[in-house]
């Protein structure tokens, strides 16, 4: 086994894990007292009730419960000076209709004045037979919402965490419409991976940044995800109640699909910044988002929304709520539907790729592509398995390839063409190619359901379940190319008689809608369930949950491309292309005016994903009260966990081989494994001290709490490893032959052959946490806190059914001892698909923050936070490293491997521990609220910086900056809101602020040697971008009966985009293309 615990194993786990079990079963027993009577120092703005009470209860060491449904959409003011704990509780909860009472010593319920016993009852009744004690039973069960923490297992949270909040209220007049557009509005999130960033032409490769974001493929579409601090949405971890959940069905980073979660049925959005894994586990090196999930037994609602954008991207969106509680439990259901168009891109400014007006002569990016309008004809090369252009080899001084390329010229119908029609051109001759992206975003249609229910068993035990179900489905054009088809001699427009291939662009049949666009399509589905019990003794309470939770993924590409054997449209598409009648055969060699009216008929899929995740949980926690001490209550949390994660994926085209469908990669193809699965127990602790409380404060020392926090996870796997070799064998392939349809051909096949040898895995990492608050004097707080994370390799880049191989080749040293690149140098290249040595990446996090409320100006609150996380052991692909980052990759001697003269002796494109990565921010803001004559007035203003973010792939190298770059974070961002309220009126007015920065991801490279370029290929130069200012304003009325209408907008200036990114006349990671969206919203609720 192995042990990667910094700390050489988990000691005071395995000491006192014993110890406290016995300890803490002993002292159920015991009670403590809720100390009333002594002075507590608050500091607490407005907020809603639940966020309140949980301050309160975290300053007075008294747990507090709030009845569900009871704190619907109340908010209560601030706190700010010395009080007695009842005093406190009672000024919050004045005028909000809500009650308290002692349940026990230590433990308060809250709830609504209607559910305070015996209301209703007519006289008499309460002398019924035996109605008392049905009714105080009844009183014993009230629902109670459990306050779920972030950051913490314990029910008072920790307050040393830097955890940010975003209630649902405060979500909903930021007049955002999903989770993805409301982590556009975070400071620390990276909207790298979302519905406007992926997909066939985007995603390939996008970022050119391994550490800022993985490449997910052409197939990478319908989802979109959460990355903070621009570290990767694979470490950043997304929890919904608390609990893990299964990330995008088939992707091992393990990323959740925002699109799954609906914004309807949120109740609060935590988000923590400065590491986790001591609570969590793994994957929380960037951090934490913890959705909480609305669990109202008393509501029932229904919200109707719709949206107007000015790229076209309008939504709409219903969305209902009924909760239904009784004396022994309660059930709390949301319901959501929601349609999305996508973004037309020519109406945000795409309709050519010629942008040379805007940034210079360089920026010309159409394409001098093999196809048009008319067809680009070229000569056969005879291969009917691999039909393609001939080509004719130029040898020295060259060194190049030519193709003559024929066409006819513009408006040129094909029919009646002869052979002496054609142009003749040469690659560089082909007219440019302006073939633009027509849609961004997605065509969607999202459903979910919630589901959470409670049931009491007995007085001092619970049974909770949450269910989750959603569906999504996607699609968006894509621009349609109908390369490299085989036209046969018997085609009615093909005048050469001989076999040729055609390439062609359907402009016109687009224009006249004779031809729907190409398409990219998912088909997604989450389904989470949770149960647990919860047995409460005294003052500790042990919980026991089990999690199950599975994610499926669909994506397809549908084309007009040739159509192979064992594609069902195989048969009419060969007939239209070798048909002789002028009304039947297609017509790809003119100008669309003459086209064969069947062409529509082609359009099919053409590559596919299928991918599924599924984590299956069990948990067991004891927490509680361990004694009393002079600062207050000594709390604890005890337990373990085993979670098992399955992440499997297919891909599937059309081949001319048996059976023509073929399933090229895989995880069982790539790993020997069909269901890979990793299993990861854990045992972790918990304390909470307060060392200075109420009790012994003094002048300058008014409290000081240490939270200390351990986790150990240890993980197991098993898969290939690596003992298959590939060997060729005689077979048959069944290429599409003209005038003999599809003809057994002898063909090479190549299998794995030898047996593959399966092992298995086991290691172990160790992370702690320690953290401290500091309260000098009313109304200042500090904290600060380091703490440990860690994310295990992933079970690709461990196990694989190849044997490592070796080439050699010619390349250009980067590295050479004489500090000149080298040119040729004979190297071997060592390549193998998995690295069973790798180490778990891991992190240190510091973090520190003040929050100060003056008590001579009530209503001000500053805050101000750093955080710095040195992220060592990064595994990367050492072949992108060499693409994208080439002169600090050669001098890695974990990738360029040198004899010891420095001369380069090999290679290894392979999975390294070889990068580190330093992300230090800084943030602070300012609030103030008051009231006037005017109504309720509240400012504030936020600043958040980057102080570092760079990659270094050698200690003693240069550092790769991201921070302001197109593949990493802003410096800064400004933001700041301005809200009223009035009676029944309110209004919200918000401004962002984003800086310029470096745009080195325009997508394209230098077409030929014009003015900044002097190649053609090398990179286009870098553009600086302007600044960005947008606006929203949300406005609020509150109608009679329950009614609410909201209305507003987002970018309701539209600010335009300054840059191009990736071929799109805008950075969707800094701008939405949804552009300038209006939007109106009625709300009806009833809290019974």
């Amino acid at each position: 086994m192995k042990d990667y615990g910094r700390q050489g194993g988990f000691p005071l786990v395995d000491m006192l894990m014993p110890v406290l079990l016995s300890g803490a079963l002993a002292l159920a027993a015991t009670g403590a007292l809720a100390k009333s009577d002594g002075l507590l120092t608050l500091d607490t703005e407005r907020q809603d009730v639940g966020s309140a009470l949980m301050e309160l209860g975290r300053a007075s060491g008294v747990q507090i419960l709030l009845a569900v449904g009871g704190g619907a959409d109340v908010v209560v003011g601030g706190l700010h000076g010395e009080y007695r704990f009842e005093e406190a509780l009672t000024a919050l909860l004045a005028e909000t209709g809500l009650t308290y009472e002692f349940s026990s010593e230590n433990t308060v319920l809250v709830r609504g004045a209607q559910e305070s016993p015996g209301e209703g009852e007519r006289e008499g009744e309460g002398e019924k037979a035996n109605a008392e004690g049905v009714l105080e039973l009844a009183e014993r069960r009230v629902s109670v919402e459990r306050v779920v923490a972030t950051g913490s297992r314990l029910l008072r949270g920790d307050p040393t965490a830097w955890v940010a909040s975003m209630s649902a209220e405060e979500i909903a007049v930021l007049g955002v419409s999903d989770l993805e557009e409301l982590f556009r509005t975070v400071p620390w999130s990276f909207p790298s991976t979302t519905s406007q960033t992926t997909g066939d032409r985007i995603t390939g490769d996008p970022f050119a940044a391994p550490d800022t974001e993985p490449a997910l493929g052409s197939l990478g579409f319908g989802f979109s995800s959460v990355n903070l601090r621009s570290l990767g949405s694979a470490n950043t971890l997304v929890l919904v109640n608390g609990r893990r959940i299964a990330g995008t069905g088939g992707y091992e980073e393990g990323f959740a699909n925002l699109d799954h979660i609906p914004l309807s049925a949120i109740k609060r959005v935590d988000i923590q910044l400065d590491g986790a894994s001591a609570v969590y586990g793994a994957d929380v090196i960037g951090g934490i988002v913890n959705i909480i999930l609305k669990r109202d037994f008393h509501e029932i609602g229904v919200t109707a929304r719709k949206e107007f954008s000015s790229s076209d991207a309008d939504r709409w969106n219903v969305a209902a709520t009924v909760g239904h509680g009784w004396n022994w439990g309660g059930i709390f259901v949301t319901a959501t539907r929601t349609i999305h168009h996508a973004i037309n891109n020519a109406k945000v400014g795409l309709t050519s790729y010629d942008f040379r007006d805007r940034y210079g002569p360089e920026f010309d990016l159409r394409s001098s592509g093999d196809y048009n309008q008319p067809g680009i004809v070229c000569d056969f090369n005879g291969s009917y398995r691999y039909p393609a252009c001939v080509r004719t080899w130029l040898g020295a001084p060259h060194y190049t390839s030519h193709t003559d390329y024929y066409r006819l010229p513009e408006g040129h119908t094909g029919s009646g063409a002869t052979a002496e029609d054609y142009i003749v051109s040469g690659p560089a001759d082909l007219p440019l190619i302006d073939n633009p992206l027509p849609q961004n975003g997605a065509d969607a249609r999202h459903t979910a359901l919630t589901m959470s229910l409670e049931q009491w068993l007995t007085d001092d035990l619970i049974l909770r379940a949450d269910v989750l179900h959603s569906t999504g489905q996607s699609s968006r054009h894509e621009p349609v190319i109908m390369a490299g088809h085989l036209v046969p001699a018997s085609n009615a427009f093909n005048p050469f008689g001989r076999d040729v291939i055609v390439s062609y662009w359907p402009l016109r049949e687009l224009e006249d809608g004779l031809l729907t666009p190409s398409e990219v399509d998912s088909d997604s589905r989450q389904r989470n369930y949770t149960v647990g019990f919860s047995w409460t003794i005294r003052n500790h309470e042990l919980q026991l949950d089990t999690t199950r939770s599975a994610s499926d993924h669909y994506v397809g590409l549908s084309s007009y491309g040739r159509k192979r054997y064992g594609d069902p449209l195989a048969a009419r598409y060969h007939e239209l292309l070798e048909s002789s009648d002028r009304s039947v055969a297609l017509n790809l060699f003119g100008d669309g005016s003459n086209q064969s009216p069947h062409i529509g008929e082609l359009l099919g899929v053409s590559l596919t994903r299928h991918g599924r995740s599924e984590v299956t949980a069990y948990e067991a926690v004891i927490r509680g009260s361990l004694f009393g001490a002079p600062g207050g209550e000594v709390v604890y949390a005890l337990g373990a966990s085993r979670r098992e994660t399955i992440v499997y994926h297919s891909n599937e085209w059309y081949d001319d081989t048996p059976g023509g469908l073929a399933a090229r990669t895989g995880s069982l193809a790539t790993t020997g494994v069909s269901r890979p699965k990793t299993r990861t127990d854990a045992r972790f602790l918990e304390l909470s001290i307060p060392i200075i409380g109420q009790e012994n404060g003094r002048r300058g020392l008014r409290g000081l709490l240490l939270s200390v926090q351990a986790r150990q996870d240890t993980y197991a796997s098993t898969g290939g490893a690596g003992q298959a070799r590939e060997t060729s064998f005689d077979g048959v392939a069944y290429p599409y032959v003209p005038g003999r349809g599809f003809v057994e051909t002898p063909a090479p096949v190549r299998v794995k052959v030898g047996e593959l040898e399966l092992v298995s895995t086991e290691s172990r990492s160790t992370s702690l946490r320690v953290g401290l608050e500091y309260k000098p004097v009313m109304g200042l707080g500090l904290r600060a806190s380091w703490s440990q994370a860690f994310k295990p390799p992933r079970y690709s880049q461990q196990f694989t059914t190849n044997l490592p191989w070796e080439r050699y080749t010619f390349v250009t040293d980067l590295g050479h001892p004489s500090g000149e690149p080298v040119w040729p140098t004979w190297v071997r290249i060592y390549t193998s698909n998995a690295n069973p040595d790798l180490r778990p990446e891991t992190s240190d996090s510091y973090s520190a923050g003040l929050v100060y409320s003056p008590s001579l100006l009530p209503g001000l609150r500053w805050t101000a936070d750093w955080s710095r996380i040195d992220f060592v052991d990064k595994i990367e692909d050492s072949y992108r490293l060499l693409r994208y980052h080439p002169q600090e990759t050669f001098r890695s001697p974990a990738i360029a491997v040198r004899d010891a003269d420095g001369i380069l002796q090999t290679l290894r494109y392979t999975y390294v521990n070889v990068a580190s990565k330093v992300s230090e921010t800084t943030s602070t803001g300012l609030q103030y609220a008051f009231d006037s004559r005017w109504g309720n007035i509240a400012l504030r203003l936020d600043y958040h910086g980057v102080l570092q973010e760079r990659l270094q792939i050698i200690a003693d190298g240069a550092p790769i900056e991201r921070k302001n770059t197109s593949a990493g974070s802003p410096k800064y961002r400004l933001s700041g809101g301005l809200s009223w309220t009035r009676e029944r009126l309110g209004a919200d007015l918000f401004a962002r602020y984003t800086p310029g920065y470096v745009n080195s991801l325009q997508g394209f490279r230098c077409r030929e040697a014009v003015g900044r370029c002097e190649t053609p290929g090398s990179r286009l130069p870098e553009l600086r971008v302007d600044s960005l200012t947008t606006l929203d304003l949300t406005l609020t009325y509150q109608l009679d009966f329950g009614l609410r209408l909201r209305g507003g907008g987002r970018n309701i200036f539209l600010a335009k985009a300054p840059t191009i990114w990736n071929g799109l006349p805008y950075d969707p990671t800094r701008w939405d293309a949804r552009g300038r969206v209006f939007f109106v919203e009625l709300e009806w609720k009833n809290n019974r």
